[in-house]
């Protein structure tokens, strides 16, 4: 759900961002996100993939606080 919450999100600055409906299976399926990223041009899959990261981090953080946040993420940070 944070998942599909942060596409929701990003997508309203990033309209080419995969739509994440009502009725679609609830496992995380990055197939679609890949596929949509690598449709577009480096510069703009960049800035929309590290907005999205961006979005699903904050969201996170809100939940489970920074602290916890910033330990179960920094392993993505680190490969960026």
């Amino acid at each position: 759900m944070l998942y599909r919450r942060s596409l929701f999100l990003t997508g309203a600055n990033h309209g080419w961002l995969p739509r994440v409906g009502e009725g679609q299976p609830t496992a995380l399926d990055l197939a679609p996100l890949q596929a949509t990223l690598m449709q577009q041009g480096s510069t703009v899959a960049l800035d929309g993939g590290s907005a999205l990261f961006r979005t699903f981090y904050e969201l996170l953080s809100s939940l489970v606080g920074p602290s916890l946040t910033e330990r179960l993420l920094r392993p993505i940070w680190d490969n960026c």
